[in-house]
Order: structure tokens, then sequence, then C-alpha cells
């Protein structure tokens, strides 16, 4: 995707001792996730562990039914669904 991948959210939510990850966009922006004081571990994790759920789901349609583009926009589109929710637990996003 152009923000962050599910490995990326994936290795952030489960480090303990990372509070911060950057990231570079496809077209050259900068992004970022924080955690805050108020960091939700457990609801964290499982907001991510839904996000590789639904992307694994992505993956095992044939690419004749869903193009590579429209996998990746899709995708995109999951990733800042699963952004906002951690958003909601304790998670600061810049773009």
């Amino acid at each position: 995707s152009g923000i962050f991948s599910h490995g990326d959210l994936s290795s952030f939510t489960q480090s303990e001792n990372l509070q911060l990850m950057t990231a570079i966009g496809h077209d050259g922006h900068i992004y970022a996730v924080e955690k805050s004081s108020n960091y939700d571990f457990i609801a964290s994790r499982s907001i991510v562990w839904q996000l590789g759920a639904e992307i694994d789901r992505l993956k095992e349609i044939p690419r004749a039914e869903l193009p590579d583009e429209q996998f990746l926009e899709q995708a995109e589109r999951l990733i800042r669904n699963a952004i906002g929710e951690l958003q909601e637990n304790g998670v600061n996003f810049y773009e």
C-alpha cells in the first residue's frame, strides 16, 4: 500500500518498546504512528490481527477478478480503516 503495511503495523503493535514508527509512502509522503499514554495493547493487537485476516481474504481472490491495482486500493482502504480504529485505542497517526 501507499502507507503502512500490515507487517509494519503488526511490528508496531507487538513491540512493547517501539513507541514511534515512520514510513515513506510511494509518493514520498512521510507517515507516522505513535503510541500515546492511552495506548491499549490488547485492542490494538486485535485490530491488526483482524486487518491481517481481511488482507489474507483479499489475497485469495483470483487476480482475474481483482486486478493488482484494485487489490492495492482495497488493501490501503483496509489499512486506513485499521489506523482509524487504532486511533480510537491510543495511537496517534500523522500524515
